[in-house]
């Protein structure tokens, strides 16, 4: 599975189909690494809004939205439910990612709101 390949993709096109986050993202680089600058890993922790942009495309457009069954060894309650031992789970990474109840406007490509007190 091409899972770093589709969030790359997916990525690009968030910022093709918004031009106004994708020259805020310009500005970042451009501001804090000078331009032509070749982005390092070390660079990365002096660019928030870089990292605001990789967090919302990783949330909006999640290459896997069920994450891998997991099982649990004991009875345990969850959310005011009761999972037997030796129940098989699978989170709904997506729907973590989307309900309305944790995110204002979830189908929106936002990377502002991993800057403010939303995340």
């Amino acid at each position: 599975i091409e899972t770093t390949l589709w969030s790359i993709e997916w990525g690009i096109a968030e910022l093709v189909n918004h031009p106004e986050i994708q020259k805020k993202l310009r500005h970042e680089l451009d501001t804090l690494l000078g331009p032509g600058h070749q982005i390092t890993e070390p660079d990365t922790y002096k660019l928030p809004y870089l990292n605001a942009v990789i967090k919302e495309t990783l949330r909006l457009r999640m290459a896997i939205p069920l994450l891998v069954p997991h099982m649990n060894l004991h009875d345990a309650k969850l959310g005011g439910f009761d999972i037997p031992a030796e129940s098989k789970i699978l989170v709904n990474a997506w729907w973590l990612a989307n309900n309305p109840a944790h995110w204002k406007n979830p189908e929106e490509f936002r990377p502002e709101r991993f800057l403010e007190e939303e995340a």
